[in-house]
């Protein structure tokens, strides 16, 4: 066992990890769109991992330009889900920027899996090299006609999350434009430049792409952590405003109701629904509380509200109900 044996696990598990806790997150609340691509960006870092480790290990050129075109999978997918997760955790990204980003790679990665001769890089031959003491497979690496197609997305990738980070920072959320924005270009443009370095033959290493965006993936769950929390505190306050005002309403019985018109239900306080009779945990929908009132008031209460969902007006009626 070895430092390389232990790092590449230790990135997948703890990927796997956060993907795992967020995924449940993201299922829990449809809303949660940011958790869905962090869970996916998680996900694939764990495969790069794996495949990463794989190249590492192999005896076999062959094995090695299988390994090293069915890597480009996951690779792909994590710029998919990173470019996401920015769009919709930030809500400041131009459209017209990722799409055509996420695109190429996708083709270019989907061409070079499925095309016999590899499209965007391959290995012309391997031999062993020592990195800190360990020795592993390394490979001379020849840049296939589609390259230009993974560097042009990486480079529109960078532009929308910069202008991404840019815009949010003018918003006025600084830290998180610096600390998530700055952290995903930072290891974008590290793993993207050292992978070149070990692909022009100037750097004898294993790849560390990874390694390196196990602390973007850190980063992003950092921030969707603060969010979590955020929400449960301001849940915490919402449900302590309401109990102090339920008491300050049912002291001088009045009653208050919203009506959810998509839904058709009615939420109405304690006081409310002692005012109407209505059972604490009896379900309230907008037939059920036109049949509380007197029957010679209902299609008057009912014009009413229909006119002031029309007309975008205030609702002011007196009407009898049913004791």
């Amino acid at each position: 066992m070895n430092w390389m044996t232990v790092l590449w696990p230790m990135v997948a598990a703890t990927c796997l990890t956060l993907a795992l806790i967020n995924l449940r997150i993201a299922v829990g609340d449809g809303r949660k769109l940011p958790h869905l691509f962090f869970s996916l960006a998680a996900i694939s870092v764990a495969a790069v991992s794996f495949f990463e480790f794989l190249l590492m290990q192999t005896e076999s050129l062959h094995e090695y330009n299988r390994l090293l075109r069915w890597a480009a999978i996951p690779i792909s997918s994590m710029v998919f889900s990173v470019t996401g997760f920015i769009w919709s955790f930030f809500g400041t990204g131009r459209l017209i920027i990722a799409l055509p980003a996420v695109c190429i790679h996708l083709i270019a990665n989907l061409i070079n899996v499925s095309s016999e001769i590899p499209g965007i890089r391959y290995a012309a031959s391997i031999h062993k090299e020592t990195f800190c003491g360990v020795t592993f497979t390394a490979a001379e690496i020849k840049n296939g006609p589609l390259n230009i197609a993974d560097i042009s997305s990486v480079i529109l990738v960078t532009i929308f999350i910069l202008g991404a980070s840019f815009r949010l920072w003018k918003n006025g959320n600084k830290r998180r434009a610096a600390f998530v924005g700055g952290s995903v270009i930072f290891f974008l443009l590290l793993g993207r430049g050292h992978a070149t370095l070990i692909e022009e033959g100037i750097l004898n290493s294993p790849y560390f792409v990874s390694v390196g965006f196990i602390f973007v993936i850190l980063a992003m769950g950092m921030e969707l952590g603060n969010d979590v929390l955020n929400t449960s505190r301001l849940a915490r306050e919402l449900n302590s405003t309401q109990q102090r005002m339920d008491l300050a309403t049912n002291a001088v019985s009045l009653g208050f109701w919203e009506w959810n018109i998509h839904s058709g239900e009615i939420w109405a306080n304690q006081a409310a629904r002692e005012l109407f009779g209505i059972p604490h945990n009896l379900p309230i929908n907008f037939e059920s509380f036109l049949a509380l009132l007197h029957p010679q008031d209902r299609d008057h209460v009912s014009q009413a509200i229909n006119r002031s969902i029309k007309d975008a007006s205030d609702y002011d009626i007196e009407y009898r109900i049913q004791l």
